[in-house]
């Protein structure tokens, strides 16, 4: 089988992790693998079938476009079009895609060339933009307008309810497979403008396990000087009051005895305790894992997360997780792994129910039961092989 992955990135943050470890596990498989991405954030090992959409240029001026009509991913045309032209030589049996947004392409015009070129199209969804008015996420901010069209929109205003005309115009004409990674966002797509036009399945994302496994290395402690009685870990690409930074403060200072290790950049600066250790973004998945191992508690503060990467990297480090009750994040926990949070005043006591269970069943029992959940759940090579029976079931 010929697969062409599309997204905006490759190799690096969550989606990119993603298409890297399916490009690797098809070709294990037997299968003939390509990857389009438009952003290069890290060094790519030389690689004849993984290449780039347009340049540094257009995705300037398109996020220029965007800024001025909000209408993302309905410009670049002419890299759109040398897409074709590369897809056309390829002759995939089918194109999967992530996150087409990110100013990169003209995606209703590459959809409908590619129906039109008798190409299968399955959509991976990793947040809500094309089922939108135009945004990614809306749990925080309460909106349910993604039902009814998107008008009235406060964010994007008029440009909302016409991306969610083209999105149904589209998707009306190209009816492509839908794979969920979740099952919130699956009973989310099934309500939405998907629903009617699309074959949805749910399909959830992975952890790579080879990597991601209870690790005994004390030297990850002495390199970034980590000597709280307990370890309190929160992973982000950026933190910000928006993003949790808040919490993490708060959770440092009810555990001054506790180290508190933020990794991620600091989008807004702010004054921490003394017990938090900050640590730059990283894409070593190597130091990831050590980080999730030494940790007694995974916090995620995310309430938007349609699958949940981290969570699931740090269970299947044996860390337990504390996660709110919004979209997929409860999906993680079941029995010992974790503490679902209804708010913000749950913080001190999911934190504090952690380390009790710890104290009362051993960190070895639990790190062991968070691992079996993740191997039941999110095992790499189950889930790469349920997509490829779907690309099998949807090309016969």
């Amino acid at each position: 089988m010929r697969i062409l992955q599309v997204n905006a990135v490759y190799k690096t943050k969550s989606t990119g992790r993603i298409v890297m470890e399916l490009h690797k596990k098809f070709k294990e498989l037997g299968n003939e693998s390509y990857v389009a991405y438009a952003t290069e954030n890290t060094s790519i090992v030389p690689d004849k079938n993984i290449f780039k959409i347009g340049n540094v240029l257009d995705h300037k001026l398109h996020a220029a476009a965007y800024r001025l009509d909000k209408m993302q991913g309905s410009h670049s045309r002419l890299a759109t079009i040398f897409l074709l032209k590369r897809i056309k030589k390829i002759s995939p049996d089918v194109v999967l895609t992530h996150n087409l947004h990110s100013n990169y392409l003209d995606v209703p015009y590459l959809l409908k060339k590619l129906k039109d070129m008798d190409i299968k199209v399955v959509l991976a969804l990793h947040d809500c933009w094309h089922f939108t008015g135009g945004c990614y996420h809306y749990t925080d901010r309460g909106c349910s307008g993604w039902l009814s069209g998107c008008k009235d929109c406060k964010v994007l205003g008029r440009a909302a309810q016409k991306k969610y005309q083209i999105n149904c115009e589209t998707f009306d004409y190209v009816r492509p497979v839908i794979v969920a990674t979740s099952k919130w966002i699956e009973r989310e797509a099934r309500k939405s403008l998907l629903g009617g036009r699309s074959d949805i399945h749910m399909i959830y994302n992975w952890i790579d396990t080879e990597v991601f496994y209870p690790r005994e290395n004390e030297n990850i402690r002495k390199k970034y000087k980590i000597t709280g009685e307990k370890i309190i870990l929160g992973v982000a690409t950026n933190w910000s009051p928006d993003k949790g930074q808040n919490e993490m403060i708060s959770i440092a200072r009810e555990f001054p005895n506790a180290s508190v290790v933020l990794v991620g950049s600091q989008a807004i600066k702010a004054e921490y305790p003394s017990n938090v250790i900050q640590i730059p973004f990283t894409d070593s998945k190597e130091e990831l894992a050590e980080l999730y191992s030494i940790a007694d508690v995974f916090f995620n503060p995310s309430v938007q997360e349609t699958f949940g990467l981290t969570s699931g990297e740090a269970l299947a480090c044996g860390t337990p997780i504390a996660v709110y009750n919004r979209t997929a994040c409860p999906e993680f926990v079941e029995g010992n792994t974790g503490y679902i949070m209804q708010n913000k005043e749950d913080i001190k006591k999911a934190v504090s129910v952690i380390f009790e269970r710890e104290e009362l069943i051993g960190k070895t029992a639990i790190s062991k039961e968070c691992v079996e959940f993740v191997n039941k759940n999110f095992n790499l090579e189950q889930n790469v092989k349920k997509y490829l029976e779907l690309f099998e079931e949807i090309i016969l």
